[in-house]
């Protein structure tokens, strides 16, 4: 009786104990309660917007056509050369001559020679007309039984003589005029003139030089017309057509933008970096475009629909460059969200990835944020 009179007791006490207990506990889960402070922020709904899709891109800025100018003749010397650098030159513009003393006496002689062989032309056709009568009258008489055949056979072999004489000087006429012209072309190659309009932007030779087919004298750059080569990724190359926009900006004009457009588009995309270049052109009517400038392009490939939160939604994670941000659920708790970004356009990006329409992201108040933590939305962005 004793016994079970302690037992009784000490039932009763762990009941007390567990109810204090439990009554602590209670306390202190309504203190965290009253100590728990929802983080404040405001929000975004994720979607869709029309976007300009535009790709940023890096290049150089090249002449759309630049030569360089090669003498023709050889072994002659640069007589004047009529150019310096920086000069404005337009086509057909004499811009050097090489010495013509040789070639003109070559020339003089190709030119005697043509008159002898037209005099000698003339000389022969004046005998084969008097031989031609006489011909034509002893063939009659011999016709007519009045002259032996013997004379006839002489007057014969004489007129086909003339004759063959006169193909002969027709030859030589032939010939003559094709040295004349031949020379008169080495003698034109005398004389430099400007292939292009343009800007000399490089002179390699003095006056004086001796000319070398293989050295160039000048070289002329066309400048009123400028290309930037762009390399364009392998996914983004369908998107590229003949006559899309492009904005370009150059370091040197920081607050001027020069509009250009693709013209060319090369085929063929190189296996060792999965890009393919194509060619913009840029109007320079002021030249202010230079060869060798940096160029900033935005090319433009037109618009399309996509999904988009603002920039300001967006945070990296430090030494990965993943973009990740915060999204708001039905019961006010914050997760974190790893996502892949697309176009940007003004205070918008796009996500590719990670997403969905409708959903709410954290635009401002992130950086107090955690995974899991409650919220208390003071407004909202749209």
């Amino acid at each position: 009786m004793k016994k079970l009179l302690v037992g009784l007791i000490l039932v009763i006490i762990g009941l007390g104990v567990s109810y204090q207990v439990y009554k602590l506990y209670q306390r202190s889960q309504h203190r965290e309660k009253k100590l728990e402070v929802k983080v404040p922020v405001k929000v975004s709904k994720v979607q869709h917007r029309q976007m300009t899709w535009k790709l940023n891109l890096i290049g150089n800025i090249k002449p759309k056509q630049e030569v360089n100018v090669y003498p023709k003749i050889a072994g002659e010397i640069l007589e004047k050369l009529l150019v310096e650098k920086g000069d404005r030159v337009k086509k057909g513009q004499l811009i050097g001559v090489i010495e013509k003393e040789t070639i003109t006496a070559k020339l003089n002689q190709a030119k005697a020679a043509l008159n002898a062989a037209r005099a000698n032309l003339a000389q022969i056709e004046a005998n084969l007309k008097s031989i031609e009568k006489d011909y034509k009258r002893i063939k009659r008489l011999y016709n007519e039984k009045a002259v032996s055949k013997q004379r006839l056979d002489h007057i014969t072999a004489q007129y086909d003589a003339t004759l063959a004489a006169k193909k002969s000087a027709l030859a030589q006429i032939k010939q003559a005029e094709a040295t004349l012209k031949e020379v008169q072309i080495r003698y034109h190659d005398h004389t430099i003139y400007a292939p292009i309009s343009g800007v000399i932007t490089a002179r390699y030779v003095d006056e004086g030089a001796m000319m070398d087919i293989k050295k160039p004298i000048v070289r002329i750059t066309d400048d009123h017309i400028v290309k930037v080569n762009v390399a364009i990724n392998e996914k983004d190359l369908p998107y590229v057509k003949i006559g899309q926009i492009a904005y370009i900006k150059v370091d040197a004009y920081p607050d001027k933008v020069f509009k250009g457009e693709v013209k060319v588009i090369n085929p063929r995309i190189d296996p060792a970096t999965r890009t393919a270049l194509i060619e913009i052109h840029i109007q320079n009517p002021k030249r202010l475009l230079k060869a060798g400038m940096f160029a900033h392009v935005n090319l433009i490939l037109g618009k399309k629909l996509v999904l988009a939160v603002p920039k300001d939604a967006l945070q990296k994670m430090p030494a990965t460059g993943v973009y990740y941000l915060f999204v708001v659920d039905k019961d006010k708790i914050a997760h974190m969200r790893n996502v892949k970004t697309g176009i940007s356009e003004g205070n918008f990006v796009e996500i590719i990835k990670g997403l969905k329409r409708g959903e709410l992201v954290v635009t401002y108040g992130q950086n107090r944020l955690k995974e899991g933590l409650a919220v208390e939305i003071v407004g909202e962005e749209t």
